[in-house]
C-alpha cells in the first residue's frame, strides 16, 4: 500500500488496523490449537484433563474475541468510509488521516466494550469447562447469541450498503468531468468502488461465520456428532477472512492501477488514431462544458464564478454575485462605480499607490452649492427669508469682489429637504444646474409638521452622499430650528463610526465648507450633545455657526455674509477665543479684499467683538463681517469677556490640498492624524506659481503651537497625484484629541501667501490594559504569506499518481476572470500636440460621440472608462479619466478645441504618456489610440525599467502624414517596439480624412490577432499570405498597410475569388480596413495578397470572437500561476526551460494544438526565423485555470520573439489561431523586481510580505484589501501590511496582562473547519456503529 498508494490515507489506516488484527486473530487461533494439541498429547490417558477451565483461556479467548469484534466493526467503519468518500468527496479528500483515525479509535473502543459486555469478569471466575478456548463460556451463551444476531444484522446492512456503493461508483464514471467534482474526487470514488468489492467478499465470509455459529449453537443437539465436528471446522470462516484480506488488498491495488493505465492509454497513447482520441476527449469535455456554461453564476463587477450561485468578489464588492459596491473614502455610488473625492480617483475610491493626476478629478474651479433644509412648518420664516435673499445671494456669490467679474463656477445646486414627524421621515431631494430653477422650486416647497428634534446630521450626511455629480469644495448651508435627534456623545475614537464622525470625514475628504444657520429655541441647552454637535462640527471643519435671532439676522447672513463666499480661502481661523487677537494680513494681490467673520461661540455671552480699522459689511446679533483692503494687521478686540470664533478669508482660486497618511507609498491621504502613529503628510498646490519654498506648522483651534514648522520636499515617487511631502510627525501622541489647524506658508520671491486647513487628531482604535504611549505591534515572521513562485515539482512522478489530464495543486481564480479574455473596458486617447495634427483632431471631435457610443451603448451602466492624455516635448498630462461617456464627450470636445499646439515638434514625451496611460488603467484591458505626426522622429527616454508595456493594453498608432516622409511605417523605434509588444496596429492617415468612425468600429471589438505578416518589397511582386479565419469568430477585420496600395485580392478556402469591396469600412491611399461578416462567409484558411507602388506592406487579420486566449510562463506543469512576461530576461543563467500555461475560453477543447516560436529581427520584421515547435497538452479545467500547457521548452535569448498558437480540429482544420509578440531585455536586467533579486529562472524573489510578478504587491492581513500595491486597513490596524494593531491604555481595566491580537491565518481557519468536520464524522460513525 505504501509502494502503490491508491487508497486514501483514512482507508489505509483502516486496512492497516484490519491487517494487524487479522494477524492477532491468527496468532490467537494458532495458540488455542497448540494448547489443545498439547493437552491431547500429554493428557491422552486422562480424559477429564482434556477440557479447559475458562480461567485458563482468559487471555487467548479474549484476544481471539477482540480480533473477531474488530474485524466485524471494521467492516462497518469501511462502509462509513465509503459513504463519506462517495457523498462527501470534498470533505473526505481535504481531511487526510482524520476520518481514519477517528474510526479506528471507535472500532477498537467498541470492540473492547463488546468483549467485556459479552464475556464479563464474573464469567472468568465460573468453574465451567469447554473442549477448546475458542468457545464462549456457558454462562455467556445468551449474550453471545445476542451478539451473533446483532452481527448478522450489522453485516447484512453493510452488505446492502456496499452493493449500493459499488453500483453508485460504477455509474459515477459517466460523470467524471462534471464541474462540481474535482478529479481527485473521481479517484476517491473509484478506489471506493474497489474497497466496496473487498468489503463484499469479507462481509460474505463474516456472514457465514456469524450465521453458521449462531445456527450451530442453536441446533447443536439436533445435529449428529459426526456431522457437527466435521462441518464446524469449515464454518469457522474467520480464517478465510484473515487469510484473504491481504490478497484482496493486492487485488484492489492491481485492479485500480490497471484501470488507470487503460484510461491514460485511451487518452494519451499516440498510437491510437486521431479520430478515436479526439472522439474520447470530445465526449468527456462535452459533459464538462455543459456543466460549465449552464451552472456558473453570472457575476457582477468583475467577480469570478465559483459555482451556480456564488462568486469570488474583488475588493470593495460583496454579495453572492458581487452586486454590492462598497465605495471607500465616502465616494458616492453611481451604477456600479464610485464618484470619488478629489485626489482619490479610482474604481471604488480605495487607498492606492501613486497614479498620475487626473486633472478633471482635481479640477476645483467647478463646485456645488448644497442646501440642507429642515422642512418643518416652524421653518416658514426661514424659507421665506431664503426665497427672498436667493437671487441677490447667488448673483453676489458668482462675482469676484476684487475684480467685479461674474463667473458661473457653481456646476450644480443640490437641495435636500427633510422632516421627521409621527414616526415617518419625509425627504425631498432635487439637483439643479440653474439658480432660477432653484428659485422656482423653493416657491412650491411645502412644509409639514415635525418632531421637536430632527435627524440633522443624517440629512447633512445624505445630502453629500446621494448625487454622483456633486463637486468638491461645496458650500453647504444647513437650515434648522431643532436640536439634532441623531447627535452622539462626543468621541475621538473613530472606530465608534458614529454619524458625527461620518459628517466630519465627508467634509474633510470632499473639502466642503459647512455653515449652520440655526434658529434654536430660547431654552435650548447648549451643553447637550443635540445642540453642542453643531459647534463641534463647525470648528472641526473650519465652518461657520450662525445663531439667528430674527428675520433681519437671516437676511444679513444670506445677503451680506454667504453672498461673499466666492472661492473662499481661509488664511486665519480661531475657535473658542476669549481675548484680543492681532493677526497679520495675507492676500494674493495688492488691493484684494480681506474678509473677517466673527461669530459668537455657543458658550459665549455679551456682544460680538469688533475689528479695528475695518469696514463693517454686516452686523448681526451673534455675528459680524468686516472687510479690509489696505491694512497690514487685523486687530480683534472683545468689549467684554466672551467666547467667540473668527475666520479670515479671501476670494481666491489659489488653494491647497493637504493630507496625512502613515505610508509614503500611498498616493493621497486624509485629514486624520492617528495618535501614537508616525504620520507623514503630502501637499498639492493650485495656482501658486514659482514657489521657492512652502512650509506648514500645526496649531490647536486657539492657535497654540503643536508642531513646529517643516519645509516641503519633492516626493521620491514619480507620477503621483501629490508631488511634495513633509517629514513624518513622530510624537503624535502629544496631539490633543480633537480638531487641529495646519498653517501653510508659500514663499515667492517677494511675497508670502498663507492658507489654513482643518484636521483632526483621533484616539487609537482598541484598548489594552497596560498603559503605554506606543502602538503595539504583532508583526510575525510567520504571517500567512503564500509563496511568490511555486516549488519545483518532481517531473518524474510515479505513473500511479499520473492522472488522465494534468491537474493543479490549487486553482488560480484570478486567471478565470482575467480581463484579457474579454473585450476592452477602457479607451485611452493620447494626442500629440503637433501643430499639423489639428485637422485630424477636428475630425476626431466630430466623431467622438459616435465612437464612445460604439463601445458604451448603455450610458447608465458605467462599465467602461474613457481617458484623454496630451503631451508635447515638456509635459504629459492626464486631462480626464471618467466612467461617464457623456462627461467625456463634452470634455473632449472642449479640450481639443482649446488644445495648445507646438510647431516643429520633433521630440516628444510619447513613452511617458504610454506609461501614464498604463498607470491610469482602472478597467483593464485597455485600448490606447496614440496619434502622432510622422515629422516626430524621436521620443524622450524615461526613467523607467525596460519592460514598458503591460500585457493588458493594446497600443494603436495613428501616423499622420507630414508630406515629407514616404515610408508609411515611419515610427520611432521605441514606439514601433511598443506596437509589436502590445499586438497593436499602425494606421497611416493623410490627405482628406473623412470620418474616422469606421476605423474605430473595426478596432474596439476585433482584437484577436490571428495573422500578422510584413514584407519590405511589395511593389515588384504581389505579397501573398495565409490568413486564418477561426471557427468561432463572427467577424474578421483584414487591414492592409502600404505606400500607394494598388491591389488587394482575397481567396476563400474553396479557392474562389472573394469580392472584398463591399466590406471596406475605411480606406485611403496607404491603408484599407475590410470587415468581413464570417457568419455569411466560409471559415478556415484564406489567401490574401497585396501590392503597392513602392516600399513594403503589412497584412493583418483580427477577429471578433468570444474565445479569449492568454499565455504565461511558469516553471512547472502543475502550478497555476504564471508570469505575464518572459522571466528569463531577468537572469543570465543559460539553458533554462519553462512551461507555457495557456487559457482558452468558450471552447470545448476538442482539438489538438501546438505552439510555434520564431525569432524576429527588429531591423527586418518581415524575416522571422523558425526556432521551435512544441505540442500543447490539455490540463484539468476543474483544478486549473490555465487549461492548456506546453511541454518544457528552452526559451530563446532573443530580444523579440513571435509566438503562434494553433488549434486543429479532428479533420485537420484550423479552429484556433493566435499571435503574440514577447520582448526580452538583452542583456538580462533584474532591476524591474522590487528588491532586484531573481532566481535561476528569472522569477523575482520577493522579500517577506510582498508578492506579484515583480514583488510590488503586498500581502494584506487582518481583513485589509489590496489596491494598486497598497493595503487598505480596517479600523484599528495599520502598517504596510495592516499587521500592526493600534492599542491605547485602558485605565479602567482591572486586568494586569496585555491582550494580544491573533492574526487569523489560512491554517488556523482550516484547522477550525477540520475540527467541525471531524465532529460530523464522529457523529456519523457512532450512528452506524451503534
Amino acid at each position: 500500500m505504501r509502494r502503490h498508494p491508491i487508497f486514501h490515507d483514512a482507508t489505509q489506516m483502516l486496512l492497516y488496523l484490519a491487517l494487524v488484527f487479522c494477524n492477532i486473530h491468527d496468532l490467537a487461533h494458532i495458540g488455542i490449537q497448540w494448547s489443545a494439541l498439547y493437552k491431547v498429547i500429554y493428557y491422552a490417558d486422562d480424559s477429564c484433563s482434556l477440557f479447559f477451565a475458562f480461567s485458563e483461556c482468559v487471555y487467548l479467548s479474549r484476544t481471539l474475541f477482540l480480533s473477531i469484534c474488530v474485524l466485524i466493526f471494521f467492516q462497518s467503519a469501511l462502509t462509513i468510509n465509503g459513504l463519506i468518500a462517495t457523498f462527501f468527496p470534498n470533505v473526505y479528500h481535504n481531511h487526510r488521516k482524520t476520518p481514519g483515525f477517528i474510526m479506528c479509535f471507535i472500532v477498537v473502543l467498541m470492540s473492547l466494550a463488546t468483549n467485556f459486555i459479552v464475556i464479563t469478569l464474573e464469567d472468568q471466575e465460573t468453574p465451567l469447562y469447554s473442549p477448546s478456548c475458542q468457545f464462549f463460556p456457558a454462562s455467556a451463551g445468551a449474550r453471545a447469541n445476542i451478539y451473533l444476531i446483532s452481527s448478522i444484522f450489522i453485516l447484512v446492512i453493510n452488505f446492502l450498503i456496499n452493493v449500493g456503493l459499488y453500483l453508485s461508483n460504477k455509474c459515477g464514471r459517466a460523470q467524471i468531468y462534471d464541474i462540481s467534482k474535482k478529479y481527485q474526487n473521481l479517484e476517491t470514488k473509484y478506489t471506493s468502488k474497489a474497497i466496496s468489492l473487498l468489503s463484499l467478499v469479507q462481509l460474505s465470509s463474516l456472514c457465514v461465520y456469524s450465521g453458521g455459529t449462531y445456527i450451530f449453537r442453536t441446533f447443536k443437539d439436533d445435529i449428529p456428532v459426526a456431522y457437527y465436528h466435521n462441518i464446524v471446522i469449515w464454518v469457522y470462516a474467520l480464517s478465510y477472512v484473515t487469510a484473504s484480506l491481504p490478497l484482496l488488498i493486492i487485488y484492489c491495488i492491481r485492479y485500480v492501477r490497471s484501470h488507470r493505465r487503460k484510461k491514460i492509454k485511451t487518452i494519451t497513447n499516440h498510437q491510437e488514431t486521431l479520430e478515436f482520441r479526439m472522439g474520447e476527449l470530445k465526449n468527456m469535455w462535452t459533459i464538462f462544458a455543459r456543466g460549465v456554461f449552464s451552472q456558473l453564476a453570472q457575476c457582477s463587477n468583475s467577480g469570478t464564478p465559483l459555482n451556480s450561485t456564488n462568486c469570488l468578489c474583488p475588493g470593495y464588492t460583496s454579495g453572492k454575485l458581487c452586486e454590492v459596491v462598497k465605495c471607500q473614502r465616502w465616494g458616492i455610488p453611481d451604477q456600479g462605480r464610485c464618484s470619488c473625492p478629489p485626489g482619490w480617483y479610482d474604481k471604488y475610491c480605495g487607498i492606492r499607490g501613486c497614479r498620475p493626476v487626473n486633472e478633471d478629478n482635481m479640477n476645483l474651479e467647478k463646485r456645488s452649492f448644497i442646501i440642507v433644509f429642515n422642512t418643518k412648518t416652524s421653518m416658514k420664516s426661514q424659507l421665506e427669508g431664503l426665497k427672498s435673499a436667493w437671487p441677490w445671494m447667488i448673483n453676489s456669490i458668482m462675482t469676484n469682489q476684487n475684480s467685479g467679474v461674474a463667473e458661473y463656477w457653481i456646476e450644480n445646486f443640490i437641495f435636500y429637504g427633510f422632516v421627521q414627524g409621527q414616526g415617518a421621515l419625509t425627504i425631498v431631494e432635487r439637483v439643479f444646474t440653474k439658480s432660477q430653477d432653484v428659485q422656482d422650486f423653493l416657491n412650491t416647497l411645502q412644509l409639514t409638521d415635525g418632531d421637536a428634534e430632527q435627524p440633522i446630521l443624517t440629512a447633512l450626511k445624505n445630502a453629500q452622499q446621494s448625487i454622483p455629480s456633486m463637486r468638491s469644495h461645496a458650500i453647504v448651508l444647513v437650515f434648522t430650528d431643532s436640536p439634532a435627534s441623531d447627535a452622539p456623545a462626543l468621541s475621538h475614537r473613530f472606530i465608534d463610526n458614529n454619524i458625527e464622525q461620518h459628517c466630519l470625514q465627508i467634509s474633510s475628504l470632499w473639502r466642503s465648507k459647512v455653515s449652520f444657520i440655526l434658529n434654536l429655541p430660547d431654552n435650548a441647552d447648549f451643553s447637550k450633545d443635540s445642540v453642542d454637535v453643531y459647534r463641534r462640527l463647525a470648528s472641526s471643519t473650519h465652518g461657520d455657526l450662525f445663531q439667528i435671532r430674527n428675520a433681519a439676522d437671516l437676511e444679513n447672513v444670506l445677503k451680506h455674509v454667504i453672498a461673499f463666499y466666492y472661492f473662499p480661502e481661509n488664511v486665519h481661523v480661531g475657535y473658542g477665543i476669549n481675548g484680543s487677537v492681532t493677526l497679520p494680513t495675507y492676500k494674493d494681490n495688492a488691493g484684494d479684499y480681506v474678509f473677517v467673520l466673527i461669530t459668537q461661540d455657543q458658550w459665549g455671552m455679551g456682544d460680538v467683538p469688533v475689528v479695528g480699522d475695518a469696514i463693517s459689511w454686516s452686523i448681526g446679533t451673534t455675528f459680524s463681517l468686516y472687510n479690509m483692503m489696505n491694512v497690514n494687521l487685523i486687530k480683534i478686540a472683545p468689549k467684554v469677556y466672551t467666547n467667540y470664533n473668527y475666520r479670515v478669508f479671501i476670494q481666491s482660486k489659489k488653494t491647497v490640498m493637504f493630507a496625512y497618511n502613515d505610508d509614503m507609498n500611498i498616493d493621497f491621504g486624509n485629514s486624520i492624524v492617528v495618535k501614537n502613529i508616525s504620520m507623514t503628510s503630502t501637499i498639492r498646490t493650485f495656482g501658486f506659481d514659482n514657489i521657492i519654498n512652502n512650509t506648514y506648522q500645526v496649531n490647536d483651534l486657539q492657535n497654540n503651537l503643536l508642531r513646529e514648522s517643516y519645509s516641503a520636499k519633492l516626493r521620491p515617487q514619480t507620477d503621483c497625484t501629490v508631488d511634495y511631502y513633509f517629514e513624518a510627525w513622530e510624537n503624535t501622541y502629544l496631539c490633543p484629541s480633537g480638531p487641529i489647524t495646519q498653517v501653510h506658508n508659500f514663499y515667492l520671491s517677494n511675497v508670502t501667501h498663507q492658507r489654513v486647513t482643518p484636521a483632526y487628531c483621533i484616539d487609537a482604535a482598541h484598548f489594552y490594559p497596560q498603559a503605554t504611549n506606543k502602538a503595539k505591534t504583532f508583526f510575525k515572521n510567520t504571517l500567512p504569506y503564500p509563496p511568490k513562485t511555486e516549488l519545483n515539482y518532481d517531473l518524474n512522478r510515479d505513473e500511479d499518481t499520473i492522472t488522465p489530464l494534468i491537474t493543479c495543486d490549487s486553482k488560480n481564480y484570478k486567471v478565470v476572470n482575467d480581463p484579457r479574455l474579454t473585450t476592452s473596458n477602457q479607451f485611452i486617447f493620447i494626442l500629440e500636440q503637433h501643430l499639423n495634427n489639428s485637422a485630424t483632431y477636428q475630425q476626431l471631435v466630430l466623431d467622438i460621440e459616435n465612437i464612445v457610443n460604439l463601445v458604451d451603448t448603455d450610458k447608465n451602466l458605467r462599465k467602461k472608462e474613457f481617458t484623454l492624455i496630451i503631451h508635447d516635448d515638456k509635459v504629459s498630462r492626464v486631462l480626464i479619466s471618467t466612467y461617464s461617456p457623456t462627461n467625456f464627450v463634452t470634455f473632449f470636445k472642449t479640450a481639443v478645441q482649446n488644445l495648445p499646439y507646438v510647431a516643429n515638434l520633433d521630440n516628444t514625451l510619447g513613452l511617458h504618456s504610454i506609461v501614464q496611460a498604463q498607470k491610469i488603467v482602472l478597467q483593464p484591458t485597455a485600448q490606447i489610440f496614440y496619434f502622432t505626426n510622422q515629422a516626430v522622429k524621436n521620443v524622450q527616454n524615461i526613467s523607467r525599467p525596460w519592460d514598458i508595456v503591460d500585457r493588458n493594453v493594446e497600443v494603436n498608432f495613428f501616423t499622420i502624414a507630414d508630406g515629407v516622409t514616404t515610408e508609411i511605417f515611419a515610427l520611432p523605434k521605441e514606439l514601433e517596439l511598443v506596437q509589436k509588444m502590445s499586438n497593436g496596429r499602425t494606421i497611416p492617415l493623410g490627405g482628406i480624412l473623412g470620418s474616422l468612425y469606421g476605423i474605430f468600429a473595426d478596432m474596439v471589438f476585433e482584437t484577436a490577432l490571428t495573422t500578422d505578416h510584413e514584407k519590405y518589397n511589395c511593389h515588384d511582386l504581389i505579397f501573398n499570405v495565409d490568413a486564418y479565419m477561426e471557427r468561432d469568430a463572427t467577424n474578421a477585420v483584414v487591414q492592409v498597410v502600404g505606400t500607394g496600395i494598388t491591389t488587394i485580392r482575397m481567396f476563400t478556402p474553396d479557392g474562389m475569388i472573394f469580392d472584398h469591396t463591399k466590406y471596406v469600412t475605411y480606406t485611403n491611399g496607404n491603408f484599407a480596413s475590410i470587415n468581413i461578416d464570417l457568419t455569411k462567409e466560409q471559415k478556415g484558411l484564406w489567401h490574401i495578397g497585396a501590392q503597392t507602388t513602392r516600399g513594403g506592406c503589412q497584412i493583418t487579420v483580427r477577429h471578433k470572437t468570444t474565445t479569449g486566449v492568454i499565455m504565461g510562463f511558469a516553471n512547472s506543469s502543475f502550478v497555476d500561476v504564471a508570469d505575464s512576461q518572459i522571466p528569463l530576461q531577468r537572469t543570465n543563467e543559460a539553458n533554462q526551460t519553462l512551461t507555457i500555461p495557456i487559457r482558452v475560453t468558450n471552447q470545448l477543447l476538442t482539438f489538438t494544438a501546438n505552439l510555434q516560436i520564431e525569432l524576429v529581427n527588429r531591423q527586418r520584421y518581415d524575416m522571422p526565423v523558425f526556432f521551435t515547435n512544441t505540442t500543447v497538452m490539455l490540463r484539468d479545467d476543474v483544478s486549473c485555470a490555465f487549461n492548456l500547457m506546453s511541454a518544457r521548452i528552452q526559451v530563446p535569448k532573443q530580444d523579440l520573439t513571435l509566438w503562434t498558437l494553433t488549434g486543429y480540429a479532428t479533420n485537420g482544420d484550423v479552429v484556433l489561431r493566435r499571435v503574440f509578440y514577447y520582448y526580452q531585455h538583452i542583456p538580462a536586467d533584474s532591476s524591474i523586481c522590487n528588491g532586484g533579486q531573481v532566481d535561476a529562472l528569472g522569477n523575482c524573489v520577493c522579500s517577506e510580505g510582498h508578492t506579484g510578478e515583480y514583488c510590488w504587491d503586498r500581502f494584506c492581513v487582518n481583513g485589509a484589501t489590496l489596491n494598486n500595491h497598497i493595503c487598505n486597513c480596517v479600523p484599528g490596524f495599520y502598517g504596510d501590511f495592516c499587521e500592526k494593531e493600534l492599542l491605547v491604555p485602558n485605565w479602567n481595566s482591572s486586568t494586569t496582562s496585555s491582550t494580544t491580537s491573533t492574526i487569523q491565518t489560512t491554517t488556523s481557519l482550516t484547522s477550525r473547519i477540520s475540527i467541525s468536520n471531524s465532529i460530523i464524522l464522529l457523529v456519523i460513525s457512532l450512528i452506524f456503529l451503534l
